[in-house]
């Protein structure tokens, strides 16, 4: 009588979690604002970044002369032969100071800049020494670390001048089956340490915000729901379960051999 009450409890505890699920667990953006007819605009444009110390950056200059530009190019080939393990051997960081070192040039300023500000900068610094010169500079230190529920977790890096939220979840194999979808957590680095803010992507109102775009060195965690630990403590439970109706079985057959025994 036991077992069957135990076995009732069980199966109401896990269509009671089951139930917990709804199709806002799964979808991005549940509220269902997205127009049907018309293209929708989100006022949502991302300023551009502006480099900060640690900061890695690409420069590369081409010239008349090779011989003359050669000095600037750190290493060989473009940004697209970039790879993560090699940036800081192939650009230039930017120090504590705000400021990058060229050969011949010397200092140059560029914390607070825009990338294209940069090239600017660089640009009227190397026309005092090179005739007909063309700088071309790339951010390539541009990493995002996604934790959590997402099913390639780890850190990524991109090559372009703006990222999404979106795009770097997409990056990461998407959100996994228990993740949270309205409480991610995006911690990003500041001048007094690091701060946090909580998206939820079944809201279209996140579009609009301006954490929606990603910035270098953020990081994302993606919780896991609710769900997950009572799924967790459920299996436990059937696991015990098997368990104890195991050792009930073997005791069983134990006593059943030992009466059959003493009977003879």
């Amino acid at each position: 009588m036991r077992k069957i009450i135990f076995i009732a409890l069980a199966a109401i505890l896990c269509l009671t979690i089951e139930s917990c699920f709804t199709e806002r667990n799964f979808n991005y953006f549940y509220d269902n604002e997205f127009s049907d007819t018309t293209m929708q605009e989100f006022n949502n444009r991302n300023a551009e970044y502006r480099l900060q110390p640690s900061d890695i950056l690409s420069v590369r200059v081409k010239g008349l002369e090779d011989r003359e530009v050669e000095p600037y190019n750190l290493g060989s080939g473009g940004v697209n032969n970039i790879s993560p393990a090699s940036t800081y051997l192939m650009g230039y960081s930017i120090s504590d100071s705000g400021e990058i070192h060229l050969p011949t040039v010397g200092k140059v300023y560029v914390q607070g800049l825009t990338v294209n500000e940069a090239r600017d900068t660089i640009q009227s610094k190397l026309d005092v020494y090179l005739k007909e010169s063309t700088v071309l500079v790339h951010l390539v230190s541009f990493k995002v670390s996604l934790l959590g529920e997402v099913n390639r977790p780890g850190y990524y890096f991109f090559y372009n001048k703006s990222v999404t939220i979106l795009e770097a979840l997409s990056v990461g194999g998407d959100l996994g089956e228990f993740a949270d979808r309205q409480n991610i957590i995006l911690m990003r680095q500041s001048s007094k340490g690091t701060s946090s803010i909580v998206l939820d992507l079944t809201k279209t109102e996140t579009i609009h915000s301006p954490y929606f775009y990603l910035e270098p060195n953020d990081l994302v965690y993606v919780p896991p729901l609710e769900i997950k630990t009572k799924r967790a403590n459920l299996d436990a439970i059937r696991l015990y379960n098997a368990i104890f109706a195991g050792i009930s079985t073997t005791i069983s057959i134990i006593l059943l051999i030992d009466r059959f025994a003493n009977s003879n």
